[in-house]
């Protein structure tokens, strides 16, 4: 701690220098951790919520086709369902056109039982049963659009717009950046009346999937709506899947950026080096020993790459906060966007390690020749 003065006057030498290397690997950190903040996170959410004991059915077709609302009295009664209920997904927009709203419409009496974990009371259920307009929504709708629970909020959307009372609001790990509503509201406001788009079913037990995929899709085998059912991790795993490639390029351009930063601030510090080759010199004669002359030159460049490092979590930190403001325009995953604890422990670590390899390696070499053929050669 005692030498704690002396980096600190040095770092403040030359204030441009050390400010530029500092706002250098700040852009870095922030371009990585603003990167690499979207495949942690998805990976995150997936792994957190999917649940063993949940099934879908959607068409065989694909997610783009729909079923009849007539199949879920018939999985009702299959053995092994616990719940079930058709599912329809409405999108709308409040107040201008970029500022969209994906409404989701299930049976208000099995939301609990299907989802335990979006933290609804029976209270709000028993009130979404009540009201046909009653809608619960996601912790981030409310804080961007300031909405407060008992407001009356107008959606607009197509065929019809939609006037809808806010009566509760989702815990955590409820969906994000949604609105549930009940399934007949939002079948009176879609296209395709009498049909959902795919089915969530709750089973008893884990190891009932099999026997239940097998029994949902050979009893509308031979209907003109053909059915495949899945467990909900194999479905987030396919959706994931379809934005791999832009995962993976995220990752890659995250890790260029920290590689072409790094090398710039290794030819900054073997500049700030070569500048002081004297001065070490000069020290070690005074009686520093070479690690201790060392050690100080490579807590500078660790220093300066910490607060690069912090620089970057702040500016990621702040611009992952704002991108739900620009609405649809950036993806599907705007609006899950955080950064998260395991993404700024990384960013430090690889600022922390920018700074600590550029000041060693061009210090190890300077201070490998003897004292006298140091200060000859200044």
């Amino acid at each position: 701690m005692k030498y704690l003065p002396l980096i600190f006057r040095n770092l403040l030498r030359n204030r441009r220098r050390t400010l530029l290397t500092i706002l250098s690997i700040g852009v870095s950190i922030f371009i990585f951790a603003a990167l690499i903040s979207l495949p942690t996170i998805v990976n995150r959410i997936l792994r957190d919520t999917a649940s063993d004991l949940r099934v879908i059915t959607h068409n065989k077709a694909g997610f783009s086709y729909s079923l009849p609302g007539a199949y879920e009295t018939a999985i009702r009664a299959m053995p092994h369902v616990d719940a079930v209920t058709g599912y329809l997904v409405w999108i709308g927009s409040y107040r201008k056109p970029a500022d969209t709203v994906v409404g989701i419409g299930v049976e208000p009496e099995v939301i609990r039982e299907l989802w335990p974990d979006w933290g609804i009371t029976k209270d709000e259920v028993d009130e979404l049963e009540r009201g046909r307009s009653g809608c619960i929504v996601a912790p981030e709708l409310m804080k961007r659009f300031g909405w407060r629970t008992g407001d009356t909020i107008t959606l607009n959307g197509s065929p019809s717009a939609l006037e809808l009372k806010i009566i509760g609001v989702f815990g955590k790990k409820g969906p994000r950046g949604a609105i549930v509503m009940r399934r007949d509201l939002v079948d009176e406001a879609s296209a395709i009346h009498g049909r959902v788009i795919l089915y969530w079913i709750k089973l008893d037990r884990s190891d009932s999937t099999p026997a239940v995929i097998d029994e949902i899709d050979s009893q509308f085998a031979n209907s003109a709506f053909q059915t495949t059912t899945e467990s909900e991790m194999t479905i987030g795993l396919d959706q994931i899947r379809t934005y791999r490639l832009m995962f993976a390029g995220a990752k890659i351009l995250a890790l260029v950026v920290v590689i072409v930063i790094g090398l710039v601030a290794a030819n900054t510090a073997a500049m700030a080096v070569r500048e002081r080759r004297k001065e070490m010199a000069v020290m070690r004669s005074l009686g520093f020993t070479r690690r201790m002359v060392v050690a100080l030159m490579i807590a500078e460049g660790t220093l300066i790459g910490v607060a690069g490092g912090a620089l970057g979590c702040i500016l990621a930190f702040i611009a992952l906060r704002l991108l739900p403001y620009a609405g649809s325009t950036l993806g599907p995953f705007v609006q899950i966007l955080r950064l998260l604890p395991i993404v700024v422990a990384e960013s430090f670590a690889i600022a922390a390690a920018i700074g600590l390899a550029s000041a060693a390696v061009p210090v190890l070499s300077a201070t490998r020749r003897d004292i006298s053929s140091e200060l000859r050669a200044t």
